[in-house]
């Protein structure tokens, strides 16, 4: 992930809150998989282990590799926490975190305000405060 730009990074960051459910969810569809393959009779994986292990071996790599992306995407949205947790101003690293890192719950900026007692007004300033925080700390435009 190589940023344009503060905004187009913690929109980035917002967008991997999906990914991650998306993620999860396909891993636990794998896992439900290869438990069935488990719950296989012996004598009925002997009549087809070729097929059984081509089966299970494909399970396996797309496990490794969803896992993978799933720690490269957590990883990321770490380090976009970590950056919004040094904004020394509480209500400013808020505003991003009700926005970017939590945007999936904190879907609107009616949402943030309410969540933070803070007017839908103020939360536009504070927002570009934020912004200019994070640019800063980060060394992004």
């Amino acid at each position: 992930m190589i940023p344009l730009n503060a905004r187009d990074y913690l929109e980035d960051i917002k967008k991997t809150n999906k990914k991650i459910l998306s993620i999860k969810t396909e891993l636990a569809s794998i896992r439900e998989q290869k438990d069935g393959l488990k719950s296989v009779e012996i004598s009925e994986r002997v009549k087809s282990s070729a097929i059984y292990f081509d089966t299970l071996d494909s399970l396996l790599i797309r496990e490794d590799k969803l896992t993978n992306e799933y720690q490269q995407i957590l990883s990321e949205w770490w380090k976009c926490r970590n950056y919004i947790s040094k904004i020394s101003n509480q209500d400013r690293s808020d505003v991003l975190r009700y926005k970017y890192l939590l945007g999936y719950k904190y879907k609107s900026w009616d949402m943030i305000s309410e969540k933070t007692h803070i007017s839908k007004r103020n939360i536009f300033r504070i927002h570009g405060e934020a912004l200019e925080d994070f640019r800063k700390i980060t060394g992004m435009t």
